[in-house]
């Protein structure tokens, strides 16, 4: 990748901002279907959809972070209750800008250890995600024999 590349990401990424869910938060910020969790209320009346571009927020997540920008969600990352990050998505208009790696390095912050999710169930750009991210943070992250990868602070 070129450096000219490198810096676009990276600004397209500074203005990029991540938070956890919170009804207070999100009020005033779309939140596409493709984002949404099933048991959470975002004061709309639109119904959560089961459509396979869910990407798995149908599944018991505790805490669920967005990645939003110029008033729109744009990804999510999902922990579940043991701090295993169990569901990634990034909206295909902005994949490849550092929005991914942007969601993990703000749930590695507030976390000494997090799990990714099993190797078997992860796509191949969240793998990527994870391989880049073990090459900027090397004393923090762990690649399991098992495939999966490890976060400590």
């Amino acid at each position: 990748m070129s450096i000219k590349n490198n810096v676009r990401r990276y600004l397209f990424a500074s203005k990029v901002m991540v938070k956890p869910y919170s009804p207070n938060v999100f009020a005033k910020i779309e939140v596409p279907m493709e984002h949404r969790a099933q048991h959470e209320d975002y004061g709309d009346d639109k119904e959560w959809e089961d459509t396979e571009y869910n990407y798995r927020l149908d599944a018991p997540v505790e805490e669920i972070y967005y990645a939003y920008t110029q008033g729109k969600v744009i990804g999510h990352i999902g922990l579940d209750g043991d701090d295993k990050i169990i569901a990634v998505y990034v909206s295909p208009d902005y994949r490849r800008k550092g929005v991914s790696a942007k969601m993990h390095e703000e749930v590695f912050s507030r976390s000494a250890r997090i799990l990714s999710d099993d190797p078997s169930a992860m796509e191949p750009e969240e793998k990527a995600t994870w391989e880049k991210l073990m090459k900027k943070m090397p004393d923090n992250i762990e690649k399991l024999k098992d495939g999966s990868f490890i976060y400590r602070s």
